[in-house]
């Protein structure tokens, strides 16, 4: 079964935003405080080369899928980190909810 994880910031118009529509699509979460788990938050900023939020996991049997806003736009899109690991660049709201649509 494939797991999804919300890392969000508390205040973050973003991460409410999201979780709301995921809320209403039924698509079931876990939702992680990056204010309370730093190491992970400091971890994916750096692997992700981004500080903004939320930050979406999706984990497969096979692969990690990290959905994020990029801080350019010449980021957005799919970038294969490993052969674990691919990051999609997310520039807009819907753009997540597809994304994570489309991955579960």
């Amino acid at each position: 079964m494939k797991k999804i994880k919300v890392v969000r910031l508390g205040g973050c118009h973003w991460c409410e935003s999201l979780t709301s529509q995921l809320n209403e699509l039924e698509i079931q979460y876990e939702s992680i405080d990056a204010d309370e788990n730093g190491s992970l938050a400091d971890s994916l900023e750096d692997l992700l080369n981004t500080n903004y939020y939320p930050i979406v996991i999706i984990e497969t049997p096979t692969i990690f899928y990290y959905l994020y806003r990029p801080s350019d736009a010449k980021d957005a899109g799919y970038t294969t980190l490993n052969n674990k690991a691919t990051k999609i660049g997310c520039l807009t709201l819907s753009a997540f909810v597809t994304q994570i649509k489309q991955l579960i």
